[in-house]
């Protein structure tokens, strides 16, 4: 019988402003800011008017989060936004040196570890793929 080690524990990370810089404020800020024309970025910006001021007073419901979600990325639709402009828009982003030696010292331990997150999974693995980890 094969006795299989389970970890004791995990380190789960936030991605955006907690891995990354503050400065990014967030990979679709970085995103909409890097391949949307004005007229697209004005309705990000309603969007973003719409349910931001509910978003931070924790008031937003599931639905909502949802919507602006689907609204935000039907966006991007419309704009014909490609994936290569998508990884040309991240290209830049870089991880916070101290969450990069985090994490190397995290798998070097072999302690699991995963990223929670309100943005966009392919973002995010844009961003490791040129991240040296």
């Amino acid at each position: 019988m094969e006795v299989i080690i389970m970890p004791r524990h995990a380190v789960v990370f936030d991605f955006d402003g907690t891995l990354t810089p503050k400065h990014y404020v967030s990979l679709f800020n970085v995103v909409e800011r890097g391949v949307l024309s004005e007229k697209y970025l004005r309705e990000t910006a309603v969007l973003r008017n719409r349910y931001m001021p509910k978003a931070m007073n924790g008031i937003i419901t599931h639905e909502e989060e949802v919507a602006w979600l689907e609204e935000n990325i039907n966006i991007f639709i419309k704009a014909k936004t490609t994936i290569k402009q998508i990884e040309h828009a991240l290209k830049d982003v870089r991880l916070r040196s101290n969450a990069v030696d985090c994490m190397l010292m995290l798998k070097y331990k072999c302690i699991p570890m995963a990223i929670i997150s309100y943005g966009v999974r392919q973002f995010i693995e844009i961003v490791f793929g040129t991240t040296m980890l």
